[in-house]
């Protein structure tokens, strides 16, 4: 199964039934060694880190009010906006390195902090328009699973289904990646248990390292 399912050829109904597809999902348990892994974890998850921070032309709010959440964007559209970009490209391309693949374009690199939260405020979204993969690298363990959907799309808000069926749920689990079609609907989990929810996430566009005849 290729990462990206073709869409419709245009003139044709763009029904959201006609988008509904398992998407194909790349799994790599435990990434890193347990020393690089505990590197990793103390470096993402630091009380200090500027979350928040997009950059001089960006929203400067520390908090993300109706979504409970705290981000720091680390890259975005060729501009290195975090210190910590060279040491977050790591595990992407160890990732594809694993599952025999390599990079071709990166939009986007960003750590998420979710706190717990009694209403479910996040709803299915798709950070980017046009052909993507969405790689997930959680550094610790916490409840609040993400559910990836069949529709998808390559447009975003006008597009939007009116009823989601779930591909798969992925937990997260230190030192796991999970990486997936991002043209694909996806609702981010939030921890109930857990103190907080970090996931470093990647909007990336990969190809294989031998390519298929």
């Amino acid at each position: 199964m290729s990462d990206f399912q073709p869409m419709p050829e245009p003139g044709q109904p763009r029904l959201h039934s006609d988008l509904k597809i398992m998407p194909k999902l790349h799994q790599v348990d435990n990434l890193f060694t347990d020393e690089v892994r505990d590197y990793y974890r103390h470096c993402i998850v630091d009380p200090t880190l500027n979350y928040g921070f997009f950059g001089p032309d960006r929203c400067a709010d520390i908090r993300l009010y109706d979504w409970n959440q705290y981000t720091h964007m680390v890259f975005d559209n060729d501009i290195e906006i975090s210190a910590l970009y060279n040491m977050l490209l790591i595990p992407l391309l160890t990732a594809l390195d694993r599952t025999d693949r390599k990079l071709s374009i990166l939009f986007k690199i960003r750590i998420v902090n979710s706190l717990p939260t009694d209403n479910d405020v996040s709803d299915p979204h798709i950070d980017l328009v046009g052909p993507h993969q969405t790689g997930l690298y959680f550094p610790e363990n916490s409840d609040g699973n993400t559910v990836v959907y069949q529709q998808r799309s390559w447009l975003q808000e006008w597009d939007t289904p009116s009823s989601y069926d779930t591909a798969f749920e992925l937990e997260p689990r230190a030192n796991t990646w999970y990486d997936f079609d991002g043209t694909h609907w996806r609702k981010t989990g939030r921890p109930s248990k857990s103190a907080q929810r970090f996931c470093v996430i990647y909007n990336f566009v990969s190809e294989p390292k031998t390519p298929t005849a």
